[in-house]
């Protein structure tokens, strides 16, 4: 592969997901610095347990079967719980939970704000379009970086400065997680 065409896949692929690295970055750095964002959580229904029965092979059904009962607009993808509570997923947005015990059911709707929101994306919970995006993302990533090493150390300005600052940021990186 020539260093022209080495170049301009470095540089397309690395403008094309430029928005959504810095959207992991933002989202990562909020959430070590502990503001993790905010959901605001109403009761949209409190009433007889019915005949959901959380946990069972047909809950996901049952659950979108509830939901539109109760005439809530949710796009439940999948669901992440036990046998006595269950969250519809994507949370990257307006959800529900819905909790039972023997006699009660409540449905909960649940809104995340912007901080909470993009947190849930970078940890996956986002819609499926979205997760996909992230997995192309992560190849495109490892394509960027390896395209800028690749590169670095094969110009002759470059070449020595490349190997010591990677051996320095495998150095610290190594440090750091066994410390």
């Amino acid at each position: 592969m020539n260093r022209r065409l080495l170049i301009s896949i470095h540089l397309y692929l690395a403008s094309f997901f430029a928005p959504i690295l810095l959207l992991m970055a933002l989202s990562g750095f909020f959430y070590l610095l502990d503001i993790k964002g905010s959901v605001t959580e109403t009761v949209v229904y409190e009433g007889a347990a019915e005949s959901l029965t959380l946990g069972s092979d047909t809950q996901l059904s049952d659950v979108r079967a509830l939901l539109d009962r109760l005439e809530l607009d949710a796009d439940v993808e999948y669901l992440r719980g036990n046998a006595k509570r269950v969250i519809t997923r994507p949370t990257s947005k307006t959800h529900y939970l819905i909790s039972t015990d023997d006699k009660q059911l409540v449905v909960t709707q649940r809104e995340p704000n912007w901080i909470a929101q993009i947190i849930e994306l970078h940890k996956g919970h986002g819609p499926y379009w979205f997760r996909l995006l992230q997995k192309v993302m992560a190849v495109g990533l490892i394509i960027i970086v390896l395209s800028g090493f690749l590169l670095g150390i094969t110009s002759p300005a470059l070449k020595k400065k490349s190997w010591w600052i990677t051996a320095s940021g495998l150095l610290v990186m190594v440090l750091l997680a066994l410390s």
